[in-house]
Parts: structure tokens; C-alpha cells; sequence
């Protein structure tokens, strides 16, 4: 058996023969792989830009609960015995409200509100948007938190110089007294501005410039459950008791489905967000699917041409196969010395591919942020990721690919008969 070291040397002085014909097929599995890397790292890229401010904010801890269908209400003693559950970290009402007013002077703004629990500041899971000051103190102070989109409509010319700045808050709104009578009221409050925020890009509400308030702020504005109790009365269904929607936050994303399970066997219907990002996961590996199904036909087409190569190489070198083969090498042996070639050929190929993609990225990652720079996006993330899995894969399937290419020209030249070779016939 010819030893590894001399097989790979041979190899390499075979493919080097030649080096305008394997500069030419290396060079077509450089752009294929290439392509096949660029492509795939535009789909990791995209699903990382979707993953990262969830992960960043800890959502993938999330279940959103609802009133169950068998009439289980979800009122704050059903909150306070979900709190009680091991593995929750705190629980709290969705208190949202599409418009109120806020002044502060001569300056006032019509803003979305949500509410949001103090006890969020235990773990840290709001400091990736805070751009200034902090998060809500526990305790009872009214305080506020800011987007750095509403600053100019408020009279702010930084967000330091908003923090500490008192703001006045205006609502008006019909609560629903009775199940058919509506009452309005309306709510003044003030507030102190503790922190500024700027949203990710997947949340809309935040984005919107919403006023974020501590949910027991929010619990005595009128309005709350207004637009939920008159859908039901169109649908002539009684209005809900309780609370429309809760989320509970987890300890951990699995023990959030640990926590979906138990909430639901008490009656209510629970969803962990960590499912719903499963679904999206399945959209996006199947777009991972479809290109590097694209990218296979070029490493195909470039594998046609390592059979190409190795077949002129072997029909170049007939003596000299003759030649290995009289002075003991096996037909295996032989076999192996083209698809050692094959390879080479293949690892070349994909590593060139390798860089080649990163050039190319580079490129476009470089144009994409120029034009979202004139579209008004200031930050634009990586839209090409290049984990190490698909380095490696890249590079491995390159290979392969050249390998099964060499098959065919191999077992040519492991059937030359070495007395007809040596003959020149």
C-alpha cells in the first residue's frame, strides 16, 4: 500500500501537470462553493437578524396566556396563582392603550402606552433597548420610560436631558360599568422620566413611540378593556372578567415549556413564544434548503469538470499507470491515487471558495448599508453570518462532491492493463 505521504505528493504532482487545466476546474469549484456559501450565509444572516433582539430581551422566556374556552376567568387571583408557580419569574396584565395624551410644558404628544412590569429590573431584560438612565424602580413612584423617537415632540434635546423631567399624562376613556353601559372618564396623572429607550426593529408598537409605563400605573386608566368588551358586545357575547391577556416570564426558555403545559391544565390557553419561533425556524431552513439546493447544481456543473480533468489525466499519464502497476501498485492503489486528486482538486476549490465568498459579502454587506443609509436606516445589522458549521460543511461538500466526480475517471485507471500500457497501446 502506497503510504499517505506519497500518495498525497503524487497527487499533488498530478494535478500540478496540468496547471492551467486545474487552475480552470479548481477555479469553477471556487465560484460554486462560493455561490453555495453566499447564498446560505444571506439566509443564516436573515434569521439571525429576526433571533437577535428576542434572545437580546429574553422573550424566548415568554408564554402569553388567555382566558380559557371553558369559562376559566383570568383575574389577578388567577395571575397570583400562576406567580406561585415554580419556574415563574413574574407575571403580569397586558395593559396597552392606543392613544393618550402627553405635555410636558408647552410641548404635548398623542402616544401608544404599555404597561410593564417593575420587577423586569431583577433581570436585566430591558438594558439591550435602555439608551439612557434605567429601568423602572421596584416600589410605587409613577415613572416612565421614554422611545428616543418621541424626544424632539416632547421638547427634548437629548434623552439625558430628559431623565428626571416630570410629564403630565392625559387620558380619557369608557370603562365598561355594566355589561351594556358604557361610562367615560378621564385620568390625569404625572410621571418622572427614568430612562430612555430605542426599540428593535421587530417590535412595532415599540417602534411606534409608545409611552412604557409600570403596569400598576396603568391598572386605574380608563379605556383599558374598552375596545375588547365592545368586539364582544358586536358578537353578542357576554364581556370577559379578568384580564383579556397575561404573560408570564420564565426562568429559562425550556422551562417556558415547561410552564405552557401547567398553565394550560388549569384551564387557560397558553402559547410560549419559544413555539412560535419554531415556526419561523422552519420557514427559514427551508429557505436554507432551497439555495443550497441551487448552489448543489453549480458544484454539480464544476464536478462534471474534476471528471473532465481526471479523465485527459488519465488518459496522459497511460505509461505511467503502467508503470506504478509493474512494480506492485494494486488497482486500489491506482484508484486511489486519482481520487486523492479528485480531492485535492476539491479541498482547493472549496477553501478558494471560502474567501471568495467573504469578498463578496463584503461587498454587498458594504452596498446593502450604504442604501439603507440613504433610506434613513442608521443601524443595519450583518445581513451575512458565517457560522462555523458552514465553513466546515462548505468546504466538506466540496469535497465530496469531487470525490463522486473522481469515481468514474479512478476506476478507469484502475482497469489500465499494465503490460498494454507499457506497450504504448
Amino acid at each position: 500500500m502506497i503510504r499517505m505521504v506519497q500518495l498525497v505528493s503524487q497527487s499533488l504532482q498530478g494535478v500540478m501537470r496540468s496547471r492551467l487545466r486545474s487552475l480552470l476546474t479548481t477555479l469553477g469549484i471556487a465560484i460554486s462553493s462560493g455561490a453555495l456559501v453566499s447564498m446560505v450565509a444571506f439566509a443564516v444572516g436573515l434569521q439571525a437578524q429576526f433571533e437577535l433582539p428576542i434572545q437580546k430581551l429574553g422573550l424566548l422566556n415568554d408564554i402569553e396566556v388567555r382566558p380559557g374556552d371553558k369559562g376559566a376567568v383570568l383575574d389577578d387571583l388567577a395571575v397570583e396563582k400562576i406567580r406561585k408557580v415554580r419556574g415563574v419569574s413574574y407575571v403580569y396584565p397586558d395593559f396597552r392603550l392606543s392613544q393618550l395624551n402627553v405635555v410636558h410644558g408647552k410641548h404635548n404628544r398623542s402616544s401608544m402606552a404599555l404597561g410593564l412590569p417593575r420587577e423586569a429590573s431583577l433581570i436585566q431584560v430591558f438594558d439591550e433597548m435602555i439608551v439612557a438612565g434605567e429601568y423602572f424602580s421596584l416600589g410605587t413612584e409613577p415613572q416612565a420610560l421614554v422611545s428616543d423617537r418621541s424626544l424632539r415632540d416632547l421638547g427634548f434635546d437629548s434623552p439625558q436631558a430628559a431623565i428626571g423631567q416630570t410629564l403630565q399624562i392625559e387620558v380619557s376613556g369608557l370603562d365598561a360599568k355594566q355589561p351594556n353601559q358604557f361610562e367615560l372618564r378621564k385620568h390625569q396623572t404625572s410621571v418622572r422620566v427614568v430612562g430612555v429607550y430605542r426599540a428593535p426593529g421587530i417590535m412595532e408598537e415599540f417602534g411606534h413611540g409608545a409611552l412604557l409605563l409600570p403596569a400598576d400605573v396603568m391598572r386605574d386608566m380608563p379605556g383599558l378593556d374598552f375596545e375588547r368588551t365592545l368586539r364582544r358586545l358586536r358578537s353578542d357575547k357576554e364581556p370577559l372578567k379578568g384580564y383579556s391577556r397575561v404573560t408570564v416570564r420564565a426562568d429559562s426558555p425550556q422551562t417556558a415549556f415547561r410552564l405552557e403545559k401547567k398553565i394550560a391544565a388549569m384551564g387557560y390557553e397558553a402559547r410560549a413564544v419559544a413555539g412560535r419561533i419554531k415556526e419561523a425556524r422552519r420557514a427559514f431552513l427551508f429557505m436554507e434548503v432551497l439555495l443550497s439546493a441551487v448552489g448543489t447544481v453549480g458544484l454539480v456543473v464544476a464536478g462534471l469538470g474534476i471528471m473532465n480533468t481526471l479523465l485527459m489525466s488519465v488518459m496522459e499519464r497511460y505509461q505511467e499507470i503502467g508503470i506504478y502497476k509493474a512494480i506492485g501498485a494494486s488497482d486500489s492503489d491506482v484508484g486511489i491515487l486519482f481520487l486523492t486528486e479528485a480531492a485535492v482538486l476539491g479541498l482547493i476549490g472549496g477553501l478558494s471558495g471560502l474567501a471568495l465568498a467573504r469578498v463578496v459579502c463584503w461587498g454587498l454587506q458594504w452596498a446593502i448599508g450604504i442604501y439603507a443609509s440613504r433610506e434613513g436606516i442608521e443601524e443595519f445589522g450583518d445581513v451575512f453570518r458565517f457560522p462555523l458549521w458552514l465553513l466546515a460543511g462548505a468546504v466538506a461538500y466540496a469535497i465530496l462532491i469531487s470525490l463522486l466526480s473522481g469515481v468514474y475517471p479512478a476506476t478507469r485507471a484502475a482497469r489500465v492493463d499494465p503490460i498494454r500500457a507499457l506497450r504504448g497501446q
